[in-house]
């Protein structure tokens, strides 16, 4: 039978340190940032917005409903003008700097601080939606 979970249950399958690209301390030990697993209805809300008429009468089929909606979307974002195309690159841009704000629990990060980051907030931002996944957590195994 299965045991009921712990708040302490929860925070070791839900949390995880993870290594700040190209940050170390005066010894030369990399150093860490605790993040929190962020679940896709909170990442969705992280992407720029999807006019919703695409989403409408689309085919039952998902093979079909997949390709009707890559066309109506292709279709769409030609039909935008060069600067509302650039502020919609600009708001895609800013997902992964958002991501480990909403995610970075000790420190906590704005999303200034993750811009600070560089090149880097991409690589801790690709690492939170890898640990954000439901896989099961690793099991201590007993050594020989």
């Amino acid at each position: 039978m299965a045991r009921r979970a712990t708040v302490q249950d929860i925070k070791q399958t839900g949390e995880k340190d993870l290594v700040v690209p190209g940050l170390v301390d005066e010894t030369g030990e990399p150093l860490t940032i605790r993040v929190r697993k962020v679940h896709a209805g909170e990442r969705n809300a992280l992407l720029p917005q999807t006019p919703a008429h695409l989403f409408e009468n689309l085919p039952e089929k998902p093979d079909d409903r997949q390709a009707e909606l890559v066309a109506r979307e292709t279709k769409w974002l030609e039909s935008l003008t060069v600067d509302q195309l650039d502020a919609r690159r600009l708001e895609s841009a800013e997902f992964c700097y958002r991501l480990l704000a909403l995610a970075a629990l000790d420190p906590v990060l704005s999303v200034d601080d993750a811009r600070r980051l560089g090149d880097g907030a991409l690589e801790l931002a690709s690492q939170i939606l890898e640990f954000s996944k439901n896989t099961p957590a690793e099991t201590p195994t007993a050594s020989a």
